[in-house]
């Protein structure tokens, strides 16, 4: 086995992103997550987190053929797509799950858990099964739709908008929507820092990060919007609107509005996962035009102390 090597800089973010365009265009049945949700886990909060010191990537003959993130719990790995199936991707797996179970014991944590398990890859399911892991109540329902259409307009009540973000200014507004919609416990500050953060990463594009403004110009509702050109696959992460604005028909405006910049910068497609015990989420994508595809499984392990004992 190819002992993987630690993340060193921006050109292995793209590789890392590359990798999983390949394996989204190959759909052999490996559930890869869209380029901008990493996009999204890098760069969004604390721009001193784990991510950089707890990235992997494999290599033979200079190209990337896999990567993992281990890190907070949890483990992503993304094996090339010619890979699936291979001693070689099971062994990236085990690698992967046995150092993050050293990380994870050092920092005082009892289980691990890999969220991204398409609910038909028998053979991920397989050796997860084999390792001791056991699926989890919380799975994820992945739901695409096809921009080749007309998208409506927007409709929204009296005196609200829907647009690109502004300025600097807009970032409390935009972070306490975010706040309330997602119902945080973390403290008002560093959350506000972290929005501020993201937007000055270079990935950030306001006029992606769709908004709802309300009559007093505050926001209500957001959308970020991820591109993928290779495969012409657009996707969101995050999406929310404050309890304040709910039931007014923000969330799918803003959705809406996201898929006509999509459309217009080339994508075919859109999707964007939802919680399976959201109903209300739910209800937002197929009022827009998003059909449920399949589940997004959650494996946990429990870890054994040194001694043996649980």
């Amino acid at each position: 086995m190819i002992e993987p090597r630690l993340f060193y800089d921006a050109t292995d973010l793209d590789a890392m992103r590359a990798l999983l365009q390949a394996g989204r265009a190959a759909n052999n049945g490996t559930f890869y997550v869209h380029p901008g949700d990493l996009n999204w886990w890098w760069y969004y909060g604390d721009p001193k987190k784990l991510f950089p010191q707890r990235a992997f990537l494999w290599e033979r003959a200079g190209q990337v053929i896999g990567w993992t993130l281990i890190a907070y719990g949890a483990l992503d790995v993304y094996p090339a797509p010619s890979l699936r199936g291979t001693s070689e991707a099971a062994e990236m797996y085990v690698w992967a799950e046995e150092r993050l179970a050293e990380f994870t014991r050092e920092e005082g944590g009892k289980k691990i858990e890999t969220i991204w398990v398409g609910e038909h890859d028998a053979w991920l399911i397989g050796h997860l099964e084999g390792r001791g892991f056991v699926r989890d109540g919380d799975d994820f329902i992945y739901n695409a739709c096809s921009l080749n259409r007309d998208i409506p307009e927007p409709v929204l009540p009296p005196g609200y908008a829907v647009r690109g973000m502004g300025g600097a200014s807009e970032a409390p507004s935009r972070a306490r929507a975010s706040y309330g919609a997602f119902q945080s416990k973390k403290d008002w500050e560093p959350y506000l820092q972290n929005y501020r953060n993201f937007t000055q990463a270079p990935i950030y594009d306001p006029e992606l990060d769709v908004v709802a403004i309300t009559p007093d110009g505050e926001i209500a509702a957001f959308a970020i919007c991820w591109l993928d050109p290779v495969n012409g696959a657009g996707h969101f992460e995050p999406v929310g609107t404050h309890p304040d604005y709910q039931r007014k028909g923000l969330g799918r405006a803003v959705l809406y509005e996201g898929m006509r910049r999509m459309k217009a910068r080339g994508m075919r497609t859109a999707s964007v996962c939802v919680d399976g015990d959201n109903p209300a989420g739910v209800g937002v994508y197929g009022a827009a035009g998003f059909e449920a595809m399949h589940k997004i499984l959650t494996y946990k392990k429990r870890l054994e102390e040194q001694n043996g004992q649980t």
